[in-house]
C-alpha cells in the first residue's frame, strides 16, 4: 500500500502541493513528461526526496526507513551506473551494501519484467 496524505514537496522548477492518493498493492508507474513531476512524485515514494508538509506511507511505514526502502524499487528514467561496471556488477555491488546474498542478476532483472 501507497499512501499520500496533503503531500507538498518542491524540487525546483516543479512543485506538487496538497496531493493524496493511494496505491494497493502491485507494479505501479506514473505517466506524463518530467515537467509533470512524477519523478519528484516517485522519489517521495521512494525516501529519495523531502516533503514540506504531509505525510507519505509505504508497506505501513515511512519511505526513509530502512526497512521500507529495501522493498521498494525505484527505476529512474536515466539510471545512473558507473561506465566501468556492468548491470550485474552494479547489481552484486547494491546487494552487498544491503547485506543481502548474491541473486543472478538475470533472475533479479526479471523480477522487474526487464
Amino acid at each position: 500500500m501507497i499512501a499520500l496524505e496533503g503531500v507538498a514537496a518542491r524540487r525546483a522548477p516543479l512543485t506538487l502541493a496538497r496531493l493524496s492518493i493511494s496505491w494497493g498493492p502491485g507494479v505501479h508507474s506514473i505517466v506524463g513528461t518530467p515537467a509533470d513531476g512524477g519523478p519528484l512524485l516517485l522519489e517521495l515514494v521512494a525516501g529519495r526526496a523531502r516533503l514540506r508538509r504531509g505525510t507519505v506511507r509505504v508497506l505501513d511505514g515511512d519511505p526513509v526507513d530502512v526497512a521500507v526502502r529495501q522493498q521498494v524499487a525505484l527505476v529512474l528514467l536515466e539510471p545512473p551506473m558507473p561506465d566501468a561496471l556492468s548491470a550485474g556488477e552494479v547489481l552484486a555491488m547494491a546487494a552487498t551494501l544491503r547485506g543481502e546474498p548474491p541473486r543472478d542478476p538475470v533472475a533479479r532483472l526479471a523480477s522487474l519484467g526487464v
